[in-house]
């Protein structure tokens, strides 16, 4: 499966019995104008039934809540790029060069709630 360096940023929560949970494979998110966020998420091969869950996003810096979360629908061993839409009040300071932006993914899962969340360096485009 998807290699996920493991460090106090990077955080995967689920059951046990759940199997891996959705990669995040973005390093660099890349943040327009208006505020949009493009992260490329991975579901292992070994999922059954595939990866389906939310994906949001905020700027680490200013501690800043969760925007609007975007949907997302992916089959085992496939990977997309998800657009989030940050806050208003966030996209000045995402498209900063020294930002980081936080995203969490949350997946319903059999026996419980999916998690990822990684920190992200984030760059304007």
């Amino acid at each position: 499966d998807l290699p996920v360096p493991a460090d106090c940023e990077s955080v995967n929560k689920s059951d046990r019995r759940e199997g891996p949970n959705v990669a995040v494979l973005t390093r660099i998110a890349r943040v327009d104008e208006a505020g949009r966020l493009s992260v490329r998420l991975a579901c292992p091969r070994t999922v059954r039934g595939g990866c389906n869950g939310t994906l949001a996003a905020r700027v680490e810096r200013t501690g800043a809540r969760l925007g609007a979360p975007a949907r997302y629908s992916l089959l085992p061993g496939r990977s997309a790029v998800i657009e989030v839409v940050l806050r208003p009040d966030q996209v000045a300071s995402a498209r900063r060069p020294d930002a980081l932006v936080r995203v969490r993914s949350t997946e319903a899962g059999i026996h419980g709630t999916k998690t990822t969340q990684r920190v992200l360096e984030a760059r304007a485009v």
